[in-house]
């Protein structure tokens, strides 16, 4: 496999003449556009949780809240510096901090807060 991927040349279809390793990208991201495929990623090894618990994969009705979404974030920002009131500083600049890290968050409850 590492060969042919780092020294092989595709020989056919539309990144014919191309090297493996560069075509392959190429291919991925037609494909996925195409809704001819779907990225999936699995760990590559045993998952362990920070409490120490064997972590199992279940296939379950999964979305994501786009946290990372800029007017998302703008309006929560200026509620929380315009709006909210907080008795130390601190907190209001945990806040920011912790929307500016936020990005996409994955959702698989059949119930109570993060449902549809």
């Amino acid at each position: 496999y590492t060969q042919g991927f780092y020294k092989g040349v595709m020989t056919a279809g539309a990144f014919s003449g191309k090297p493996v390793a560069e075509a392959k990208p190429l291919c991925k991201a037609a494909m996925v556009a195409a809704n001819e495929a779907m990225t999936y990623l699995e760990p590559e090894k045993e998952v362990i949780s920070r409490s120490d618990d064997e972590c199992v994969v279940a296939l379950v009705d999964q979305w994501y809240l786009v946290y990372g979404e800029p007017e998302w974030k703008a309006r929560v920002q200026k509620h929380v510096n315009d709006t909210m009131e907080l008795y130390n500083p601190a907190i209001r600049q945990a806040f920011n901090e912790t929307i500016n890290w936020l990005s996409d968050w994955a959702c698989s409850r059949s119930f109570g807060l993060g449902t549809r």
